[in-house]
């Protein structure tokens, strides 16, 4: 059954609880339905945030059409949402819009969008034989529709937060922004684009180039069912190489900010932060999705932290607030039980928070501590 307003209250106060028992002060909701954003604002009228959200509605194909009518409705969920908090007792804020580019490049679904075809088993069982198909995905925003939405959202300073995965659809999503940038010459319009699971070699420049956020889900970036069984083959070794590339796109000086993925995957920052120092995965798997995932780099460790902290401030306005520690910044704190900067890399995955502060007022406390 449909969720009833409390049913949808609730599980906002259990998604905040298991926030803050992760050490999270802030988060965007990057796919948000109305009910959501509607729960989150009753708690923020009865001061029971415990976390500061920002939250992006979806836009379909089919409303894209009419790019003045989606900036209506946006505007509209903006002003009725829209909630300034203060230090320890915050608002909520929708200044964001979520657009997907394309599906998901594992098998069998392959509706992420590249740009040459998938490989496709024209073997048997005992001997399987992967050669060119006829499948490249799907992309769902075609330019001439993409090109004139990201103009109408620029122009009323909405920003766009971009689902796409193949290398095809990250290219047209960097056209129609590169377009954008053109038209709109806003440098303080914060443009971020989610997973990136595959990103041509050419295109690693233009996020810099553009100033657009690769938002990566670092937790992807090891050795599972989901890169092994279900990419890795139908991919091929070229395109395999440099799956979910985080080193690449640090080499090219991309600001990268995390992203959970959260429900859709386990919310468990910091095994994603230790996935993404060592682009190993889970030794519990067993042999077969032992040791690194490819040959793409791993991050530094001051890298990793800041795309979490500073750089994931900076894509929702909140760098001059929190994201760093500093005088004149909110107290939006956490404790670890060990240094993640010192321990072993493997063990990034064990860190603890033992206390969450928001604006100095503590929203988590460990039975440990």
């Amino acid at each position: 059954p449909v969720p009833s307003e409390t049913d949808t209250e609730a599980m906002a106060r259990a998604a905040l609880r298991a926030l803050n028992a992760q050490g999270v002060t802030s988060f965007l909701d990057a796919a948000a339905s109305s009910a959501s954003i509607a729960a989150f604002s009753h708690l923020a009228k009865q001061r029971a945030m415990t976390a500061r959200g920002h939250f992006a509605p979806v836009i379909d194909t089919q409303e894209a059409q009419q790019p003045q009518v989606v900036v209506a409705r946006l505007k509209a969920l903006f002003a009725k949402y829209n909630q300034i908090g203060t230090d320890s007792v915050p608002g909520i804020v929708v200044r964001n819009a979520k657009i997907f580019m394309d599906g998901v490049l594992q098998a069998p679904a392959q509706t992420a969008g590249l740009l040459e075809p998938y490989l496709e088993d024209r073997g048997q069982a005992a001997h399987p034989r992967f050669a060119p198909g006829s499948k490249r995905g799907d992309v769902y925003f075609p330019p001439e529709l993409l090109t004139p939405l990201l103009d109408a959202l620029a122009r009323s300073g909405i920003e766009p937060h971009i689902h796409a995965i193949g290398d095809r659809s990250v290219r047209q999503a960097l056209d129609a922004i590169e377009a954008m940038r053109k038209s709109v010459p806003n440098p303080d319009l914060r443009v971020a684009m989610a997973h990136e699971e595959l990103v041509d070699v050419q295109d690693l420049p233009r996020f810099a180039a553009l100033n657009v956020i690769p938002v990566m889900s670092f937790q992807w970036a090891k050795p599972g069912p989901d890169s092994i069984d279900a990419a890795r083959d139908y991919l091929g070794a070229a395109r395999f190489a440099h799956m979910e590339p985080e080193g690449s796109l640090n080499a090219a000086h991309a600001r990268i900010a995390y992203g959970s993925d959260w429900p859709v995957d386990r919310l468990n920052e910091w095994f994603a932060l230790k996935v993404g120092v060592t682009r190993t995965g889970d030794p519990e798997l067993g042999i077969k999705y032992q040791g690194q995932l490819n040959q793409d780099a791993v991050l530094p460790r001051a890298t990793a932290l800041r795309a979490i902290t500073m750089n994931a401030a900076y894509a929702l306005h909140m760098d001059s607030e929190v994201g760093s520690l500093e005088t004149g910044k909110l107290a939006d704190l956490i404790v670890l039980d060990r240094n993640p900067m010192k321990v072993p890399a493997e063990e990034i995955a064990q860190v603890r928070v033992l206390l969450t502060l928001l604006g100095g007022k503590v929203v988590y406390q460990a039975s440990s501590f």
